[in-house]
């Protein structure tokens, strides 16, 4: 592994042969948590680079150089915006991500602590499910009183 490049003022930006070579080039193993930290340019604690002219988030770059997946998102296992580690990462799309966040408690509603929906129904158990599209809860109650309401006009 050649010296690691440390954030700060940036200069020239050596050739490397390889997208995985210039990642290599620019990360430090954690062993206790396997991460591979990004150490190079960051863009709200995501890693950033260029290679080939094309410009990169450093852990799509990974799992693309890596293991020749691409997807509309790349996520992380391990909940580290700077961690490169292929076996860390996944391919997904919104709604997967947020599934995730919702299961790891990384991510809640802004309306989690209500207890009824607008209508006044109460959240019970069975009462409601969550949305697929943005994890929010949906009253069942409502939603056949509008697929009622629905019907009745055609």
């Amino acid at each position: 592994m050649s010296a690691l490049v440390t954030r700060g003022k940036p200069g020239p930006s050596p050739k490397y042969a390889s997208l995985a070579d210039a990642i290599e080039a620019n990360i430090s193993r954690i062993p206790f948590s396997g991460c591979w930290i990004w150490m190079a340019s960051t863009n709200r604690g995501y890693g950033q680079l260029t290679h080939g002219g094309k410009k990169y988030q450093a852990h799509r770059a990974s799992l693309l150089a890596f293991n020749g997946i691409t997807g509309r998102l790349t996520c992380h296992h391990c909940d580290v915006r700077e961690c490169v580690n292929p076996d860390h990462l996944y391919a997904g799309d919104y709604t997967t991500n947020r599934k995730d966040m919702l299961a790891r408690s990384r991510w809640s509603h802004p309306y989690r602590d209500r207890t009824h929906c607008f209508a006044g129904h109460e959240y019970t158990d069975g009462s409601y499910y969550l949305s697929k599209s943005d994890g929010s809860r949906v009253c069942r109650t409502c939603k056949r009183d509008a697929k009622r309401k629905q019907r009745s006009k055609t």
